[in-house]
C-alpha cells in the first residue's frame, strides 16, 4: 500500500518505481489517491496497480462519502454483502444521489476545463 502524495509534506511518491518492484516480486500494488486523484495524473495501466483508491469530496469535488475504487483487470471487486456478513450487519441502500452528485462534479470540472479525466484517469 502506497500514498501517492503525503498528506502531511505533500510529498509526490515514486509510485512508478514501487510498481516495478511490485512486478519484480509479484506482489499486488494498492494505491491511496486521495491527496492527488483529479489533481495530479493517476494511472492504472502505467503503474500496474491492483487497486487505486481515492475520495470523492477532495479533489474531485463530490460529496462526503463517495469516492471510487479502481480495480486492475485481473482483481476480482468482492460484493458489499460480504463484507457486512462479516461484520454481521446488514449494508446500507446504495447512496445513489451522492454518487450522481459525483458525476456531477467532476462533469462540471470537465466542462469548464480545468479537469479531465480522461488525462487524470487512465485505463
Amino acid at each position: 500500500i502506497c500514498n501517492h502524495v503525503s498528506n502531511v509534506f505533500g510529498c509526490v511518491q515514486p509510485v512508478e518505481a514501487l510498481a516495478e518492484l511490485c512486478r519484480k516480486y509479484g506482489v499486488p500494488l494498492i494505491v491511496d489517491a486521495s491527496q492527488s486523484a483529479g489533481i495530479r495524473p493517476v494511472s492504472l495501466a502505467e503503474w500496474d496497480a491492483a487497486f487505486i483508491a481515492m475520495p470523492g469530496h477532495k479533489g474531485l469535488y463530490g460529496p462526503q462519502g463517495t469516492g471510487l475504487l479502481l480495480c486492475g483487470p485481473v482483481q476480482a471487486c468482492l460484493p458489499r454483502l460480504k463484507a457486512a456478513l462479516y461484520d454481521r450487519q446488514r449494508t446500507g441502500p446504495a447512496q445513489t444521489v451522492c454518487l450522481l452528485a459525483l458525476g456531477f462534479a467532476s462533469l462540471v470540472l470537465l466542462v469548464s476545463g480545468t479537469y479531465n479525466p480522461f488525462i487524470y484517469f487512465r485505463f
